[in-house]
């Protein structure tokens, strides 16, 4: 198993998840990577696996994103992050910044 990190992307906007219950991990291992490249993320979420729907939105609020839901082909935005919300399929994340500039 690798992290996504270790790949060390040039160009990244966005990443889709579909690994059965370890998103939440699969994202830990891409800190950096969400860090300088601010990609679009979407992941299942379906509440099975090695964490809630609720901790997977935390984990990308703490990086300055936020959660839209897609339940059923409708996009549903759900306003500031800690509000509850009914996941029944996917997540979207949308970076509510840009990539840092380089230094």
């Amino acid at each position: 198993m690798i992290c996504l990190d270790s790949l060390k992307f040039e160009n990244l906007g966005f990443i889709k998840l579909d690994v059965e219950g370890a998103e939440l991990s699969t994202l830990r291992g891409a800190q950096s990577t969400l860090d300088e490249h601010r990609p679009v993320v979407i992941a299942e979420a379906h509440g099975i696996g090695e964490h809630t729907p609720e901790e997977l939105i935390d984990f990308m609020c703490e990086r300055d994103y936020q959660p839209l839901v897609l339940n059923d082909d409708v996009l549903e935005y759900h306003g500031n992050c800690g509000a509850e919300i009914d996941v029944k399929r996917n997540l979207l994340f949308l970076p509510n910044r840009k990539r840092r500039a380089a230094t």
